[in-house]
């Protein structure tokens, strides 16, 4: 039997509400992020804790999981830590509450006895991995569960193997240390390595009651078959106080032999290197269990690291001052400080410049191909304004011959026009003389109104065309005119162009007014055609209802002089400006005579002068003409 339909629905929209129950849901942890503390023993600042942070963030950023991580520093080097743990326990339930987090990781026995007393009370059942723990033993976790990480443990038989194998001939090994408690804990790990089985065919000295001139005087002293390691020395005998890259200059300045340690940060201050504690190595193994912990490990499953990680450290510089031959140094050993070559050193600039070079190549063969481009657009260039010209000359040439020989039998037209006109009169007072009833009927209306009418058609249209004729032969004329260029000095010319038209400058009532113009080049006669020109139109197209003013101004622009001829007139409509320069066209032919080629004599000449024309205007707000031209300057 087939299901109910409305069954279906009710069985396909449970699912979908199931299946968004379920990713919606918190435990789809892929969704959340983790929340991680890094607690920190000491202060911000500290070359070792600022190492190990360094170590922890290098793999937490790795990280396919999305991290919320924060940061405490305790600061317990420069803070009694009795007093300090019960204001951070307060700061820290403040702070964090309400917050859970994932895991905890934390730096140095401060931080690891703080959180072993007081982290059930802020942090229940949150996993710790520690790293930086020095002198570990099992009862450091007090019986606490869910917690593991790395030791701090330095490394002499590693560091001992390490010098043997640098320098075979080493027989004896002298052990720098001071008598501070952290040197009389240095005395323990010392006796240690000397009753070691392995270190029984050396000889150990302990130099640790020194002054420090002692101190130096003894290890320019010594033999090539020693070797000198170095603990603390913070105190000498006479009680002076030495801050650690204070003693290690010193030491490591007066040693005639090479000095081993313990500790990263000695190496680079005279120190050639050992089996070093490696604050960042420290910090990235605890990061390695706290991201396997996040992926959901199990903290029982990670084991304490015991054997603290102590990577072999040599100072490339010291290696090379004690002539150490290259096959000596273990192929797992870190050489720092090494002379970067000449490519590595300038790698970057070395890449820039490459780069920099390609990018001048490509430049270069585009700008080779473009100028190949151009170099053929120029020579079509030329051949075509070369044909368009002998073109332009030949139409200029039979506009001229059509204009002139069109005017020979125009002229007869219009005479022969004159004399039927004559004729006809001729033929009315004829008629009118005559009897009536010899005068045909249809006659008299004829020569009366027909044959007139025809006539002034006749002789209009032959006036319109004469007109048009001289307009062609006056636009081919200023094609054809030679042309003299020269620097001409505006101010002389447009002088000459208002005097010459002074008369009807009076007769319009207009206000002309010249600004100072700056000079250009062309030809004066052209250029005063131009003028005369604007001027004429600007005195057809007035506004009749307020006062005629033209203005004349000049500027230079870059390499042209920009004139500009200004009137308060009709203005001239949007659709019109472009209009207005083409051939016979006129703004108001009620306006005045003329042949509507002004301003298209205008357009040519300035073209030939390699200079532009154009107009601004508004419909009843005047207009104005501006033109370019080649600067005189």
């Amino acid at each position: 039997m087939l299901p109910n339909p409305g069954s279906c629905r009710l069985i396909v929209f449970c699912a979908m509400m199931a299946c968004a129950v379920v990713f919606a849901s918190p435990g789809n942890t892929t969704m959340d992020k983790k929340r991680v503390l890094l607690l920190h023993s000491y202060h911000q600042g500290l070359t070792w804790t600022d190492s190990v942070m360094q170590g922890m963030l290098a793999v937490l950023k790795q990280s396919d999981v999305k991290l919320e991580i924060h940061v405490e520093y305790m600061d317990s080097k420069r803070h009694p830590p009795p007093a300090l743990f019960a204001y951070l326990q307060s700061l820290y339930r403040r702070k964090y509450h309400g917050i859970r987090f994932d895991v905890i990781l934390l730096s140095d026995n401060n931080a690891l006895a703080f959180v072993v007393k007081r982290g059930a009370d802020l942090f229940p059942g949150v996993p710790v991995v520690f790293c930086g723990i020095n002198n570990y033993t099992p009862d450091l976790l007090a019986g606490r569960a869910g917690i593991t990480g790395v030791t701090e443990e330095i490394d002499i038989n590693g560091t001992l193997a390490l010098a043997r194998q640098l320098r075979p001939k080493i027989r004896k090994f002298v052990f720098i240390n001071d008598r501070t408690p952290t040197g009389r804990a240095n005395q323990e790990k010392f006796k240690q390595a000397r009753s070691d089985p392995v270190n029984r065919a050396f000889g150990f000295e302990l130099w640790d009651d020194l002054t420090i001139a002692e101190l130096q005087q003894r290890l320019r002293g010594l033999t090539p078959d020693t070797a000198v390691c170095l603990f603390t020395f913070h105190r000498d005998r006479a009680g002076q106080w030495f801050s650690i890259a204070e003693y290690l200059t010193l030491i490591g300045a007066s040693s005639s032999v090479p000095v081993f340690s313990f500790w990263h940060n000695y190496i680079g201050h005279g120190v050639l290197g050992g089996a070093m504690i490696y604050g960042r190595e420290q910090g990235r193994r605890c990061a390695e269990y706290a991201r396997r912990i996040l992926d959901g490990a199990a903290v029982a499953s990670l084991p304490v690291l015991v054997a603290s990680p102590n990577p072999m450290l040599l100072d490339d510089r010291l290696l090379r001052r004690f002539g150490i031959a290259r096959r000596n140094i273990p192929s797992e050993a870190l050489v720092l400080f090494q002379p970067e070559s000449v490519v590595r050193k300038y790698q970057h600039i070395i890449i820039a410049s490459v780069v920099v070079v390609i990018l001048l190549a490509v430049l270069v063969v585009t700008l080779l191909v473009n100028i190949v481009k151009l170099k053929h657009n120029e020579r079509e260039r030329i051949r075509l304004n070369t044909f368009l010209e002998a073109k332009n000359a030949e139409l200029e040439q039979m506009v001229y011959v059509a204009s002139h020989d069109l005017r020979s039998p125009l002229v007869n037209i219009d005479g022969y026009s004159k004399e039927l006109a004559i004729a006809t009169q001729t033929l009315q007072e004829a008629l009118a003389g005559a009897p009536a009833e010899k005068q045909p009927a249809i006659v008299a209306p004829v020569l009366a109104r027909d044959i007139p009418e025809a006539l002034r058609f006749i002789r209009t249209s032959a006036t319109k065309m004469d007109t048009l004729l001289s307009g062609l032969l006056h636009l081919s004329r200023t094609g054809r005119a030679s042309l003299v260029i020269e620097s001409l000095d505006m101010n002389r010319l447009l002088a000459k162009v208002t005097d010459s038209i002074e008369y009807q400058i009076k007769a319009a009532g207009v206000a002309l007014q010249v600004g100072d113009l700056p000079p250009c080049r062309g030809d004066a006669v052209q250029i005063n055609r131009i003028f005369s020109n604007l001027l004429d139109n600007a005195m057809k197209y007035l506004d009749p209802d307020r006062p005629c003013t033209i203005r004349v101004s000049g500027r230079f622009d870059g390499h042209r002089s920009v004139y500009c001829v200004a009137d308060n007139g009709i203005g001239i409509a949007p659709d019109q400006r472009e209009k207005i320069f083409e051939l016979f066209q006129r703004l108001d032919p009620a306006r005045g005579s003329g042949e509507g080629l002004g301003l298209t004599i205008v357009r040519r000449i300035v073209s030939r002068l390699q200079g532009a024309v154009w107009v601004e205007s508004e419909d009843g707000g005047g207009s104005r003409f501006y033109v370019a031209l080649p600067s005189g300057r």
